[in-house]
């Protein structure tokens, strides 16, 4: 199936024949065992078994009739697999902790969603904005969309995770590593050929572990500086850094 029917392959692991040869180099060797009494299963197999589970949502018992493999070596596979993607990955697709590198984002953040001295996006969930600006509205979408794209392409977030904290914890670090290579690998195809961001009819709607934080945020210190910094954006988006047609959309309540 690898290389005879290459969309049956992206259907199953969410990933191209190429990008998995790539990701099996990188993760391979540290996940291959040695050969002890038996013939190990191979860091492929293993690979395999891990990649399935994250992208369908099957339960590991289900995983074990579909490779032959005892439900606790399942277990034990996804939770090994789901560390080294994270210990291998981490430094290839997350940006260095640098100014650098934040300046350089906040930059492009500006540019794209004309929202300035912004270097990323984090959980848009636990606030309701309604009489607040459109700008942050707009600007919030990103990370709402990058949660939606995870959830529709890694099937386990659809349900609840049957597994120990400490593995819960390590499918959470493997699924955004291989959600983030993944994207880096495909940037480099043309458009015809990029697949990660393509969401089916069936994958619009996720109803799984990624929900609404209806709890509200409360900041403990009312002097919080972050009472400060909202007042400062809401003045510069009305007047200094005000877009043409920002008006428009809020006064037809396009957001």
């Amino acid at each position: 199936m690898t290389f005879n029917d290459p969309e049956m392959f992206y259907n199953y692991c969410r990933m191209y024949p190429e990008t998995f040869e790539l990701l099996l180099s990188i993760v391979g060797p540290h996940i291959e065992k040695q050969y002890c009494i038996r013939d190990p299963i191979s860091s492929r197999t293993r690979l395999l078994i891990c990649l399935r589970y994250l992208a369908s949502g099957d339960s590991m018992t289900s995983i074990s009739y579909s490779f032959r493999v005892a439900v606790c070596t399942v277990s034990k596979i996804i939770s090994e697999t789901c560390e080294e993607l994270w210990n291998t990955l981490q430094k290839l697709v997350f940006p260095d902790v640098k100014e650098e590198n934040w300046l350089k984002i906040a930059n492009n953040f500006a540019i794209k969603w004309n929202f300035p001295h912004c270097i990323g996006a984090i959980d848009g969930k636990h606030v309701q904005i309604q009489v607040f600006n459109y700008r942050l509205s707009r600007a919030r979408r990103v990370i709402e969309s990058a949660f939606g794209i995870l959830a529709a392409k890694w099937r386990i977030y659809r349900r609840a995770i049957i597994a120990s904290v400490s593995t819960a914890e390590k499918i959470i670090q493997a699924t955004v590593c291989l959600h983030n290579f993944i994207i880096l690998n495909e940037n480099k195809l043309s458009n015809h050929y990029r697949r990660y961001t393509h969401v089916t009819t069936e994958d619009q709607i996720v109803n799984g572990a990624l929900q609404e934080n209806t709890r509200p945020f409360v900041l403990r210190n009312k002097d919080n500086s972050a009472y400060q910094i909202r007042n400062y954006f809401a003045t510069y988006f009305e007047n200094a850094g005000a877009l043409p047609w920002q008006w428009e959309k809020v006064l037809q309540n396009d957001f």
